[in-house]
């Protein structure tokens, strides 16, 4: 918050009668007295006998305001300034009432206005200041400050702005120097000790803060922006809890500020209390009707609860109140693009001027390629200079390293970095607990995969528990999710430090999280300790960066040995693919045709059904070059949504393709779009992020898989399956090498027919859909890591030997 000065009038206003001229009088020797309540009194019997009183209306203006009624001081002074329009303390006073609503850019409108009527007056200037800090104009707020310096004006006040706008502008440490020098001249200044504060959580120095912002509180109890400030010195010191109770015992101690009640609905959604946190920002709206920034705090913590909708609402409100609210719009964007409203979302972000490394990820979903083309060479230095979540990279970069130190930069703004140290009791002799954590435990990909795993574990000697990140979502897949496992455990609710309390509680021995970097992932909670022993797999291709993520379930395909430098975790190679696989999944019995589907009955069908996403320039530079070589063909890809389809198509035309070649298939049940892959001839992978679930879906269905193997994890994935199903010759190692042999195929149907063959036996003879197998060698796994965990040895690579047993 920056730092404002009510102007307070030297003289009374006049009056028609004597008697209201001298209560005013009085009333305003007992303001300055400090004798608030006595002089809202005299104010208020005025306005009783003259309801238009304007010094009365002003002054209790400024007492509604100097009391946080910031609501009822912006209704008063409103008036006051229509019976006193040339006066410009009244303009001041109402400018730092807007700016307490959130009206920021109606303050600095009435704050130009003041200006315009006394253009020398230091309170106008001062404050003026403070709201350019407020409305993050931190540039011009450092213009102003000089501007002040030159004319000769030294006021505390102007320090504290000049240091708030450098510490926005991420000069920490002249920051620091400007509060500094405040308290130097005056060691008692509360606000110098709390903006030092928040400087010093910026320089990481958290113990010094929160005495700061002790000593602030020592000076002034009652100071809520104190409160907020210490309260970020415990979160980021992981005391979630303890920073909720610092701010719910301030907010009903003294009267609240909209922006305490706000830094206490932003610690209950970061403590996944979302109700909880509507609440507060209910309370916030009561006292200030028209805080943008509330409907904002507001419309992320429904969106949290999945209401999207209703979010979009409130950022929608916020917006008609401050259309510059960039953190209101960015939300905005977050619901839109989880409801598949790209192009809406990318108008969104572009109006708020975000980087590049937010932008272009949104732009893959509809293939938008025109800001990537651009932007490839530079965007891994954007990421990791932002600190954006890795996951959306993988489709873009195929460089390991790069990966990693993306992810290592996220895990910094996620606060999330450090390991909780934590004793564990040497594990008693029986059965191996491990805990599965996933927040996909309905319908999804992910699930359909493990679900033979969860079944084929050996009772004997494991026990194995499901933990669910949220949302929850009832469906049959989660019903047999919980018949299969031991112990179910919705943690969707809890803090991170509540959910890995609960799995220690567990005496959980290996906990294996399925998410990383993913849609709803909670790696904070693996920085809590789990488990004694904590696993990456098989949601997040690629390393988590983290140092308390002990192994990565992979093979020497997709970790080669050359590559391992590039991940925290040691990898555990497994003896096939590393990717588990269902061999229950069940291929519907419907016979489609072409003509049903869209497709010509007697072309040759080239398809990919992975999602648009994973689809990059060069890649469909080759699919188009394929097409253009073999006549008649077509590619039948996915439609994720009707913006990625129809840019596509206008990529196929500039690349004098025409686009009725790209035939677009919708969703389908999972048995019926296993069934839909009968009608293709070849599937065509992405590089760098490869099909995964995708590719294993095709070769269940009897579809080969061409693919071109990268550098990443993610983009040696089809590689891994391929190898699994004795298929190596579909891997390819050159762009060239990928087109040719697409062609090669596309005209020697033979090829393709044997290929056939091929996966027709390995669906009982490979390894890759052998569930029983998989789980066995993962099972060696664990008990590889317990041994060495129990020997007080550190992790170290693990190669699984391969189960010769061959029976049924």
């Amino acid at each position: 918050m920056a730092s404002q000065f009510p102007f307070f009038p030297r003289s009374p206003a006049s009056g028609n009668s004597f008697n209201i001229d001298q209560a005013y009088q009085q009333a305003l020797a007992l303001h300055r007295g400090g004798q608030i309540q006595n002089a809202a009194n005299l104010y208020q019997q005025i306005l009783r006998k003259k309801p238009e009183h304007a010094g009365s209306l002003h002054m209790l203006g400024v007492v509604a305001l100097s009391s946080s009624a910031f609501g009822k001081a912006k209704e008063l002074l409103t008036e006051a300034r229509r019976l006193l329009p040339q006066d410009a303390g009244v303009h001041v006073n109402l400018a730092l009432a807007l700016a307490e609503c959130g009206l920021t850019e109606e303050a600095l409108q009435c704050i130009d206005q003041a200006l315009a009527l006394n253009p020398a007056m230091p309170a106008a200037r001062v404050n003026r200041l403070a709201l350019l800090v407020m409305a993050s104009r931190y540039d011009m707020a450092l213009q102003d400050a000089e501007a002040l310096a030159s004319a000769g004006i030294d006021h505390p006040e102007i320090q504290i702005n000049r240091g708030i706008a450098l510490l926005e502008l991420q000069r920490p440490e002249e920051a620091a120097r400007c509060f500094e020098k405040v308290l130097q001249g005056t060691p008692q200044h509360a606000k110098a000790h709390n903006n030092l504060a928040k400087t010093l959580i910026a320089l990481d120095q958290f113990d010094a803060a929160i005495g700061h912002a002790n000593q602030a509180l020592s000076i002034q109890p009652h100071y809520p922006d104190a409160v907020s400030t210490k309260a970020r010195a415990l979160v980021k010191q992981r005391l979630l809890p303890e920073a909720e109770l610092l701010l719910k015992n301030a907010s009903e101690t003294f009267p609240p500020t909209p922006a305490l009640l706000l830094d206490h609905a932003n610690c209950l959604i970061d403590l996944r209390r979302f109700k909880d946190a509507i609440a507060q920002v209910e309370r916030a709206l009561a006292g200030a009707p028209e805080n943008a920034v509330a409907y904002t705090v507001g419309g992320r913590a429904l969106a949290a609860l999945g209401r999207h909708e209703d979010a979009i609402g409130n950022f929608d409100k916020a917006l008609s109140i401050d259309p510059g609210l960039h953190a209101a719009r960015f939300a905005k964007a977050a619901s839109e693009i989880d409801l598949k409203r790209f192009p809406q979302a990318i108008a969104n972000l572009k109006a708020c001027d975000t980087d590049p490394s937010t932008l272009l990820p949104i732009q893959m979903q509809i293939c938008d390629w025109q800001d990537f083309q651009k932007r490839r060479e530079e965007l891994g230095g954007i990421a990791i200079e932002n600190q954006r979540n890795p996951f959306p990279f993988l489709a873009m970069l195929d460089s390991p390293e790069t990966h990693l130190r993306i992810a290592q930069a996220h895990l910094e703004h996620l606060n999330a970095r450090q390991a909780q140290l934590v004793d564990f009791l040497r594990r008693a002799p029986g059965k191996i607990r491990v805990g599965y954590f996933s927040a996909d435990y309905f319908h999804h990909a992910t699930t359909h995969l493990m679900m033979e795993l969860l079944d084929s574990h050996d009772r004997e000697r494991f026990e194995i528990h499901a933990f669910s990140l949220g949302p929850q979502r009832y469906d049959a897949a989660r019903e047999k999710v919980v018949q299969s496992v031991d112990g179910f455990h919705d943690i969707s609710g809890l803090t991170d430090k509540e959910a890995a309390a609960l799995s220690r509680s567990l005496n959980i021995d290996i906990a294996v999280d399925l998410k990383g970097f993913t849609m709803d992932g909670r790696l904070g909670l693996f920085a809590e300790r789990c488990a004694p022993i904590q696993v990456s797999y098989l949601g997040y291709p690629g390393t988590t960066g983290a140092d308390y993520m002990d192994y990565v379930i992979a093979d020497e395909i997709v970790i080669p040995s050359d590559k391992q430098r590039f991940f925290t975790e040691k990898p555990v190679y497994m003896p096939h693919s590393y990717q588990v696989n269902n061999s229950q999944r069940v291929i519907s019995s419907r016979q489609f045709t072409r003509t049903e589907l869209g497709l010509p009955e007697d072309a040759f069908v080239f398809c990919c059904f992975n999602n648009n996403y994973k689809i990059l320039p060069d890649t469909f530079d080759s699919w188009m070059r394929i097409l253009q070589a073999v006549p008649g063909s077509v590619l039948w890809l996915f439609k994720d949504n009707d913006a990625a389809a129809e840019n596509l198509r206008k990529e196929a035309e500039r690349r004098g393709i025409r686009s009725d070649r790209l035939v677009f298939a919708s969703r389908l049940p999972a048995d019926e779009h296993l069934a839909r892959h009968g009608a293709a001839d070849l599937f065509l992978d992405t590089l760098p992020y490869n099909a995964h679930t995708t590719a294993s879906d095709a070769l269940w269905a009897g579809l080969p898989v061409l693919t071109l193997a990268g550098q990443s994890f993610a983009a040696r994935v089809a590689a891994s399956l391929l190898t699994a199903v004795n298929l190596d010759s579909l891997i390819t190692q050159t762009q060239q090498e990928y087109e040719a042999t697409a062609i090669h195929l596309a005209n020697h149907r033979e090829a393709l027919t044997a290929y056939r063959t091929v996966l027709h036996a390995q669906r009982s003879l490979s390894p890759l859909f052998d569930g029983r197998r998989f789980t066995h060698d993962l099972e060696t796994a664990y008990r590889m890591m317990v041994e060495r965990h129990e020997s007080g040895l550190p992790g170290e690579t693990i190669v699984v030997p391969p189960w010769s047993h061959t029976g049924g």
